[in-house]
């Protein structure tokens, strides 16, 4: 597919750079991110072939990251540990 989504570092104790990969640049790609049980804890619209920043006021645990853009869905499992 054209859309991919990359977490580094991951595990982090810090904060995550989510990089966005995207043949389709002239569509905005919507970021949600979920905690263990499935709540959203955060959404964002970012333009395609972004590196965003998330991540730094989570609490450790587990989380997932959902990228969507138009059809194509992309996610990752991000591991936030104690500082």
């Amino acid at each position: 597919s054209g859309l991919s989504l990359t977490a580094i570092p991951n595990p982090s104790k810090t904060y995550f750079s989510l990089v966005i990969k995207s043949n389709n640049t002239k569509d905005n790609a919507i970021v949600n991110v979920y905690d263990a049980v499935g709540r959203l804890i955060e959404a964002r619209s970012v333009s395609a072939n972004q590196t965003v920043l998330l991540g730094s006021f989570y609490t450790p645990g587990i989380y997932f990251v959902e990228v969507i853009q138009n059809k194509q869905r992309v996610s990752v499992k991000l591991i936030k540990q104690p500082e």
